[in-house]
């Protein structure tokens, strides 16, 4: 039997080969379960031929991987189109989406979709095929409650991260079952262009917990925070957190950049000064530059008094000491 291009063979065991010729190359499909999937292997290689020489090598390889058959999945329950999706072959998956429309909402082993492997790898162009497809597997989630967002902000992929938003503008606030958004595994892996899209689309992010409580403030990059924090001004208040959680780990450039953006009259930062006393006095001179009014009155009141003491009592206690003792004010 013959198809619209190549001829068909069936193989001792009862299965089928597909051989067809193009370019001057010959290949061959093998084995295929049934003379129907020798059919849809010929006119998916009818079309291939018409695509590229680059294309229908894609076409062979992905089809020889997967026994021929698009609905059939390998070890991990993927299937053709889960690979092709993988690889970014957006023509490939569209031929093998002609072939197997409903291969598009089919998961493998770990409840991912096409949408999801393609989203990993930051295929943005093959994202939008399949998009355009069924926009629906935008919301859709894996075993581990991880949608495409989260696979593509996971691994740092900004543009299709901003795809995926522009389609699904609310799967930035869905949390996996871990608890965890898309910036959360954007920060915890250290991607800072896609923290910063991320926290730019969803300010409030930045206070989100996951399961174990822990905040962007402890894990995100420190450039994204701090960009956050001082471009939005009812985030202020969060830099007192910011130098609590993150004073033990900062490098001197991140001292200098975080002292670059916090501003002139900072609220609440004043609750910073002992975790910021504790890495060095120095540092505590800067916190100290950019107390609020009301702040700075509040200290400068303790040490007059802690001064007066000292001369009444003629004990001058270590300017350590004193440091510690101002702490006090924060509580």
């Amino acid at each position: 039997m013959a198809g619209e291009v190549g001829r068909v063979f069936k193989l001792p065991d009862g299965c089928f080969k597909v051989v067809f010729s193009h370019g001057g190359e010959e290949y061959d499909v093998q084995p295929l379960v049934s003379s129907n999937h020798a059919a849809v292997v010929c006119d998916l290689l009818a079309r291939g031929c018409k695509l590229g020489d680059a294309v229908l090598a894609d076409l062979v390889e992905q089809l020889n991987a997967c026994a021929a058959d698009v609905t059939a999945g390998d070890w991990l329950g993927a299937l053709p189109v889960h690979r092709a999706a993988g690889f970014g072959h957006t023509p490939t998956c569209q031929l093998l989406l002609d072939a197997a429309p409903e291969a598009i909402t089919a998961a493998d082993l770990y409840g991912k979709l096409p949408l999801h492997w393609a989203a990993e790898k930051g295929h943005a162009a093959t994202c939008q095929l399949l998009l355009d497809a069924a926009p629906e597997t935008s919301y859709a989630a894996d075993q581990c409650g991880k949608l495409p967002l989260h696979w593509a902000a996971g691994f740092g992929h900004t543009a299709t991260c901003q795809l995926l938003l522009d389609a699904a503008p609310e799967t930035i606030t869905v949390a996996d079952v871990y608890g965890m958004l898309p910036v959360h595994w954007a920060a915890e892996r250290g991607h800072t262009a896609t923290c910063q899209l991320l926290l730019d689309t969803a300010p409030d992010t930045i206070t989100a917990a996951d399961i174990d409580g822990w905040l962007l403030l402890h894990s995100a990059p420190v450039a994204s925070v701090l960009a956050f924090l001082s471009a939005v001004p009812q985030a202020q208040p969060l830099f007192a957190d910011f130098f609590i959680t993150r004073s033990p780990h900062l490098t001197s450039e991140e001292w200098t950049a975080a002292w670059s953006a916090v501003p002139a009259s900072c609220p609440g930062l004043l609750r910073a000064l002992p975790a910021v006393l504790a890495h060095s006095t120095e540092q505590a001179r800067h916190l100290v530059q950019h107390l609020s009014p009301a702040d700075v009155q509040r200290l400068r009141t303790a040490a007059l008094c802690m001064a007066r003491a000292q001369r009444q009592s003629g004990v001058f206690l270590p300017t350590a000491v004193v440091w510690q003792i101002l702490q006090l004010t924060t509580a």
